[in-house]
């Protein structure tokens, strides 16, 4: 009867042991990811991106938020409001630096998980417009978004390059959605707005008028760069609309994802290696997600450190020694 008891004891240690690591393996997250307007190209981003993590890691719930866009995501994400949340170099700097945006409040808790998706710079005006280069944009009407957002800061700091100051121009801070109607209407002589490709708004403009697109010249883009660091060289896709048969040299921003230093680092390990595994299925929902990929260049080139458990699975790839 004493050994039968035991065993019995035993048994129930080793079930009891077998539980408690089963429960240490299966702990649970539920996270909030900012990403922006429900009409926009980033909410969709967020979609495809916490479609695969919940696939993939049934431990993570993934409650995707609309936003404001960067901005607000980089101080929802520094606040540790939210877990993760996609933003910009340029908003990491200024949140970092405590300039702009961040003058109340500066970051210095967030941290980089991967890079995805170059938000590249459209330049657009009338075909019937007098506007052939930029310094033609003097004294005109010129869309160059919400005022404080990337992208003004991102519109000026290419018309800066090319001497045409913000008092220069008559400056509208326009939604996308308003800038196009705007033009539409014969209201609006330019539209400048950064962002990833292909916009839907331009869609529907090119094909409801003539327009053109203006060039940022290679040597320009390099000028861009040396003064605004977190602008890129780049050359926009040819045929992504009507009327846009040629490739056009620009600029470009980095989309990044992005979390606080206090974040769990199984869990950013856990996002950071789904991600790299899966974005081609992520893409589906959105093709541009297909750039968070290993191979994308703003990845080794980060403004604020890396996660540690981001940082874990890039070392485990090779990407970092």
């Amino acid at each position: 009867m004493m050994k039968h008891s035991k065993k019995l004891v035993a048994t129930m240690a080793i079930g009891m042991l077998l539980l408690a690591v089963a429960g240490a393996e299966a702990k649970n997250y539920d996270i909030s990811f900012g990403t922006g307007a429900s009409s926009g190209s980033w909410y969709m981003l967020g979609g495809g991106i916490g479609g695969v993590i919940e696939k993939y890691n049934k431990n993570i719930t993934v409650a995707v938020e609309a936003t404001a866009s960067a901005v607000e995501d980089t101080k929802l994400v520094g606040a540790r409001e939210v877990e993760i949340a996609l933003s910009n170099p340029m908003e990491l700097l200024n949140a970092k630096n405590g300039v702009r945006d961040y003058e109340a409040q500066s970051f210095n808790d967030i941290r980089m998980i991967a890079a995805g998706p170059l938000m590249q710079m459209h330049v657009i005006v009338p075909a019937s417009s007098k506007v052939m280069e930029f310094k033609d944009l003097v004294g005109r009407s010129v869309s160059t978004g919400p005022a404080g957002s990337a992208q003004q800061i991102c519109a000026l700091a290419v018309l800066q390059e090319y001497g045409v100051k913000q008092a220069d121009i008559k400056e509208k801070n326009l939604t996308i959605g308003d800038a196009v109607t705007a033009m539409k209407d014969g209201n609006l002589d330019c539209i400048i707005y950064t962002s990833n490709v292909p916009v839907a708004a331009f869609l529907d403009l090119t094909n409801s008028m003539k327009v053109r697109f203006l060039q940022i010249t290679p040597e320009m883009s390099a000028q861009v760069n040396k003064n605004t660091p977190s602008l890129v060289p780049f050359v926009m896709k040819d045929n992504l609309y009507a009327q846009q048969p040629d490739p056009i040299p620009t600029v470009a921003l980095a989309t990044l994802l992005v979390t606080h230093d206090e974040t769990d680092e199984e869990l950013i390990y856990a996002i950071t290696k789904t991600l790299f595994e899966h974005y081609e299925e992520a893409a589906e929902v959105h093709r541009s997600i297909a750039d968070f990929n290993l191979k994308n260049p703003a990845l080794r080139a980060p403004v604020v450190d890396f996660h540690p458990g981001a940082m874990k699975y890039l070392k485990e790839v090779g990407v970092f020694q």
